[in-house]
């Protein structure tokens, strides 16, 4: 089965695409960070905390390049998405640690419109206490491109808002939830039936 591109996925579900990935519990699209060749974003709650929260390890810095977003090199390799029986985990909130990570899982679940699709991912992010940056492939055009964002975790709600995007069109899936340990963090949409998942490297 040809492969579809996490761009066409979008296009075909008629989905905004207006910031990276909005997450909040009812799946609005209005801004955030994700996608195709897509990064995060954020809202109102500080950092830190056991629940949830952004933050810890050892001290960070972000350097912003103004409309090029980042300089932030891609360094992970491209995933290819995976299909399950299961039904969409729930997540289950935490604190998101500081670091740099790879984008190392995609799975579509039960009734989700994306199984099958093959959707493939090529991202790398960085987290430093409630903001990030993000660098991917674009998977329609091939070219690499940027996006920064801000995480305020409420919750289960990632809080994510984008604040810079070099790509064109911006993708983006809102995520519902998510679930964060010391070195990794899973996105779990319901709009779309998916799971993302980043793996610290």
């Amino acid at each position: 089965m040809r492969k579809l591109t996490f761009s066409a996925f979008v296009t075909m579900a008629v989905f905004s695409v207006a910031g990276l990935i909005h997450c909040d519990s009812d799946d609005t699209t209005e801004d955030g960070t994700g996608g195709s060749s897509s990064g995060t974003g954020g809202s109102s709650s500080g950092t830190g905390g056991s629940s949830s929260g952004t933050g810890g390890g050892s001290a960070c810095e972000l350097e912003d390049l103004g409309d090029d977003c980042n300089g932030l090199t891609n360094t992970a390799t491209p995933i290819t998405q995976v299909d399950s029986t299961d039904d969409l985990p729930t997540g289950t909130g935490g604190e998101v640690a500081n670091g740099i990570y790879h984008t190392t899982d995609i799975t579509a679940y039960a009734g989700s419109p994306a199984l099958g699709s093959g959707i493939v991912l090529e991202q790398t992010w960085e987290i430093c206490d409630g903001e990030g940056h993000l660098v991917g492939v674009d998977d329609d055009t091939s070219e690499t491109y940027h996006k920064n964002f801000t995480l305020a975790p409420s919750g289960t709600d990632i809080g994510a808002t984008t604040t810079c995007s070099t790509q064109v069109p911006n993708n983006e899936v809102p995520y519902s939830s998510y679930t964060a340990t010391d070195n990794s963090l899973t996105l779990y949409s319901t709009q779309f039936g998916i799971s993302v998942t980043l793996t610290m490297q």
